[in-house]
């Protein structure tokens, strides 16, 4: 196993529905960590949301109010999660939306995630394994010969992304390949609110760059060490 000599948190929520802005929430969060020496060490709760679980994300996680009752509110939740994760690499599948949810229960608090680095593994996936085809979590790690089971919950889910990504990096490091991470380094490649700061009209200009031959999107601005 090659990690490259970082920690990482490899991290999954599940959410009453898709929209945090909109009165979403979180009722599940799931982490592994894993040192650089490769040893694991796994974080894992149910979460009151205090709303109603929508039917849609019913079918995918299978979450019950019955499940959920008595357990901590996020905000019990959080602090423990934020130092669990202190002095990591964030990575999750699709993680616009995992941040998202995490940033929206943060709430005033949401400046704390500028202290992270995070990475898209569905991003690298998409990179690195073109010919899968199709690329949602669990058919990604049935391609790459890892468990799906469990699958839709957060911890399972985290597993999974932690698996895939341990291969992504792998199948960097036999590229000689290096993974960026964007972020604050819009601001110096172009000026705050110019058009281009959306990183997905961004990320082809950065492939032209022969230093950047695989990418990830982030919230923060940091450029890893080359492998």
């Amino acid at each position: 196993m090659w990690l490259g000599g970082a920690t990482y948190t490899v991290f999954d929520v599940e959410t009453t529905g898709l929209f945090p802005y909109a009165g979403d929430r979180i009722c599940e969060i799931g982490a592994v960590r894993i040192r650089p020496d490769g040893t694991e060490k796994i974080f894992e709760s149910l979460i009151d949301p205090q709303r109603s679980i929508a039917p849609g994300a019913f079918a995918v996680n299978g979450i019950t109010a019955d499940m959920l009752r008595g357990k901590p509110v996020i905000g019990e939740v959080l602090p423990d999660f934020l130092e669990f994760m202190e002095d990591s690499v964030l990575v999750a599948y699709n993680s616009g939306f995992d941040l998202g949810f995490i940033e929206n229960a943060l709430g005033h608090k949401s400046h704390m995630l500028a202290d992270f680095q995070a990475i898209d593994a569905l991003k690298l996936a998409r990179k690195l394994f073109p010919d899968i085809g199709r690329y949602n979590l669990a058919h990604v790690a049935g391609s790459l010969g890892i468990s799906t089971e469990g699958k839709h919950r957060a911890l399972a889910d985290a597993v999974m992304t932690a698996r895939i990504f341990i291969k992504e990096l792998e199948e960097a490091k036999k590229r000689n390949a290096r993974i960026i991470i964007i972020g604050d380094l819009f601001d110096s490649i172009f000026p705050y609110g110019d058009k281009r700061w959306n990183p997905t009209v961004l990320i082809p200009e950065l492939q032209q760059r022969d230093d950047a031959p695989v990418y990830a999107t982030s919230m923060m601005a940091k450029i890893l060490k080359p492998f």
